[in-house]
């Protein structure tokens, strides 16, 4: 991993370009020792999707098994020899290896048939009935799909999994939410392998894996880690705060430590287990992990009594409930204010691609600055600050010329939690549901909740152009805000973003995503669910000047509404003295109002259609 999210390599790849066995290529690896040519470049390379490299044959091999080694995202087979010892590890106690290329930018479904191909290729290579396979973060997801969707359960004894997000990861939902939208560089490209790892697309993929009868057929075993450090600690502060807290296991820079246990499987480093303090790069490397996953590896393709293990339960949702007890606060440009009531120690990390300015905190109040770090890494900008707050009306703005992302930490326990429908036992929602977000606060009174739906890939991870959206309205419901989404949505995962404001604007955000899946009462398309023809944003991208165009078919109770992508209200209009016909509103973005995706909604006689735009001045 080169960047802070394990998602940043560009060029796509077709659906279709899946290579049969007499088109895969295939390279003869020498000797660990040996790895470097004679032009110092390392073997292996960049868009090798299809090549299986052949590891050398120890002299003491025998019958131990053959290990099959599958890499993670943005990455090629060169990284278990490529500043990593594990074929060095593997050869030394006599394995027999392969590694394998698969897509780095695409989805489980390309990957899975793809490496299922493959394993029929190695095994006849070395002629044997079936190997162990190794895979390294989105590699167990690939392989998952490989064993049960495209039959290679026959192929594979068992799969040991190093951090996989088995369940996705929160960073992959915030990729794809709007606020983050122009800090793609920072998350990694928005492609089909990171819409694929949304937490709704992974709950998706599960609700189809689980019950498959190939399931039971397939043998994982899962590690987890939770000692994210480095170019990671940014995105392990995100993710302590959303769902990979202490409390909940940790995470690993990339994913929550809850994520990669998969149901009805072993579970080798237990919750906060001392021997899983690696980071999400550290847990695929020979030195520290050969040793742990060494003991997983059967003497012989035989299946050996199994020992006692904790397994994790079928009925097993880690994200059915999200908690946030942070904030963040992202632009692509300017000013951001926020504020910390109570708060006695904030600390504030923000992170940027560009090195050319770093980002001012101005404090308004009684705080002292304590601390004040910069680190400068890869073209990233990293800095850190700790205030000592005196006075519990201070409040602190953010300014840059170039986009940033900031993590919002305090002393005080406040968190925010989203419930909805889903649980252990429901994974997604079928169409024709309605959706029931619930939304709470502890450590302060709750005074306001918005948020949006943001439909942003169908049920693979393929990229979404409907500009399907809806502005969720939280109203009161005693202690806790609630908001319901009509049962009219059409297939596909949808971004969750929610902003919750409590007594003296202390925020907490919450980022998710939620699956629809097919139902009893299809949508096959926005028009038929939505009544979408002729209304549409021109220029879209807007300039900050837009001509937003509907019509009505008959006159009544009509209005123009747009929000920002949390949920909050930046316009409306009444329409309701129009008559029946084609109309069209002006809107002239206020000069405050960032750069960013926001939603048009037009209300008419009580039925509501949403689409998004994207502001860029």
């Amino acid at each position: 991993m080169k960047k802070i999210y394990h998602l940043a390599l560009a060029g796509m790849i077709a659906l279709g370009a899946l290579l049969p066995a007499s088109a895969q290529k295939t390279v003869e690896l020498p000797e660990p020792s040996s790895i470097v040519t004679t032009e110092g470049e390392i073997i292996g390379g960049s868009n090798d999707a299809g090549t299986i490299y052949y590891g050398a044959v120890p002299a003491n091999a025998g019958t131990k098994p053959v290990l099959v080694f599958i890499h993670g995202y943005n990455s090629s087979a060169k990284t278990w020899w490529d500043g990593n010892d594990m074929y060095n590890k593997a050869y030394a106690d006599g394995y027999r290896t392969a590694f394998v290329s698969v897509h780095p930018d695409q989805n489980q479904w390309v990957n899975g048939q793809m490496f299922s191909g493959m394993l029929n290729t190695i095994c006849t290579r070395y002629g044997v009935s079936r190997v162990v396979v190794v895979a390294h973060s989105k590699g167990g997801v690939d392989s998952d799909a490989a064993l049960v969707h495209y039959n290679a359960w026959n192929k594979v004894e068992r799969v040991i999994t190093l951090g996989s997000p088995h369940f996705g990861t929160p960073l992959a939902d915030l990729a794809s939410s709007g606020w983050t939208s122009w800090l793609g560089a920072i998350f990694g490209q928005n492609n089909n392998a990171t819409k694929s790892l949304q937490t709704g697309a992974m709950a998706t993929f599960r609700n189809q894996t689980d019950p498959h009868p190939n399931r039971p057929k397939t043998n994982f075993r899962t590690f987890g880690g939770w000692g994210y450090s480095g170019l990671l600690w940014v995105s392990g502060v995100y993710l302590s705060w959303n769902g990979g807290g202490s409390s909940q296991g940790g995470n690993d820079g990339v994913v929550n430590y809850t994520s990669t246990r998969r149901p009805n499987s072993a579970v080798i480093f237990g919750n906060r287990d001392s021997r899983g303090k690696v980071n999400h790069s550290e847990i695929a490397t020979g030195t520290p992990m050969w040793q742990h996953v060494r003991p997983q590896l059967p003497s012989s393709l035989t299946r050996e009594v199994e020992p006692a293990m904790e397994m994790t339960p079928e009925g097993y949702n880690p994200t059915a409930i999200v908690r946030s007890n942070g904030e963040f606060v992202s632009a692509d440009g300017g000013e951001r204010t926020f504020y910390t009531p109570n708060a006695r120690r904030v600390k504030v990390t923000i992170f940027q691609n560009e090195m050319a300015t770093g980002a001012d905190i101005e404090a308004n109040g009684q705080v002292s600055t304590v601390v004040s770090t910069e680190t400068i890494d890869e073209g990233s900008y990293i800095k850190t600050l700790l205030f000592e707050q005196k006075s519990a009306n201070a409040s602190f703005t953010i300014n840059s010329d170039n986009p940033y992302f900031a993590i919002v930490e305090t002393d005080t326990d406040v968190v925010a939690t989203l419930e909805t429908d889903l649980n252990n036992n429901k994974l997604v929602y079928k169409q024709g549901e309605d959706m029931k977000f619930n939304v709470s606060l502890e450590g302060a009174s709750i005074e306001s909740v918005t948020g949006t739906l943001l439909r942003t890939s169908d049920l693979e991870g393929n990229g979404d152009n409907t500009q399907m959206a809806s502005a969720l309205q939280f109203v009161s419901d005693g202690d806790n805000f609630v908001a319901y989404q009509k049962g009219n949505l059409p297939t596909g995962v949808y971004n969750v973003a929610i902003q919750v404001v409590g007594a003296g604007g202390v925020t907490r955000s919450i980022v998710t995503s939620v699956a629809v899946t097919a139902g009893e009462k299809p949508v096959t398309t926005l028009e038929s669910a939505f009544n979408m023809e002729g209304f549409g944003a021109y220029p879209n991208p807007s300039n900050g000047s837009t001509k937003i165009y509907f019509e009505i078919t008959e006159k009544g109770s009509h209005s123009l509404n747009i929000y920002d992508i949390t949920g909050r209200k930046v316009f409306e209009t009444n329409l309701s003295d129009l008559d029946a016909g084609k109309h069209q509103v002006n809107w002239d973005a206020d000069g405050a109002l960032k750069n960013g995706i926001y939603l048009y909604e037009l209300n008419s006689n009580g039925k509501k259609t949403t689409k998004k735009m994207i502001l860029s001045r």
